[in-house]
């Protein structure tokens, strides 16, 4: 949709114009609460759920689809630990690297909510 287009093409315009120092002020529209993040995240969810998926990949989407909470709310420990053990800092790396940390935290936060949805208390919840 044409309103999650224009929203996701501003934050890419912001995100480079922060990322070359000169829009220092405007870091509060990159919060969760930002109607441009909003407007992204709503047209991001349209985007998928009016895709045509492949027949051989609805079973994975529908497996990381019901996953999906939980990795939401585990991903952000895989991140601290790359950062404060590790001493890796994922937000300053571009390319390589931050494909590679973003596919292992995937993987570990997925594997993470798999074994907690084994536990009767946490089944409920995720």
């Amino acid at each position: 949709d044409t309103e999650g287009f224009i929203a996701y093409l501003l934050l890419v315009i912001l995100t480079i114009a922060q990322y070359l120092g000169g829009a220092s002020g405007l870091s509060v529209l990159f919060g969760y609460d930002s109607p441009f993040v909003v407007a992204q995240a709503i047209a991001i969810f349209n985007l998928i759920r009016e895709a045509k998926t492949a027949e051989n990949l609805r079973p994975l989407m529908q497996e990381v689809g019901d996953k999906s909470f939980g990795i939401y709310l585990v991903h952000m420990f895989f991140v601290n630990v790359f950062y404060k053990v590790l001493d890796i800092n994922p937000f300053s790396k571009w390319g390589v690297l931050l494909v590679t940390l973003i596919g292992i935290n995937l993987v570990l936060s997925y594997t993470c909510t798999w074994i907690l949805k084994k536990l009767p208390l946490f089944r409920k919840i995720l």
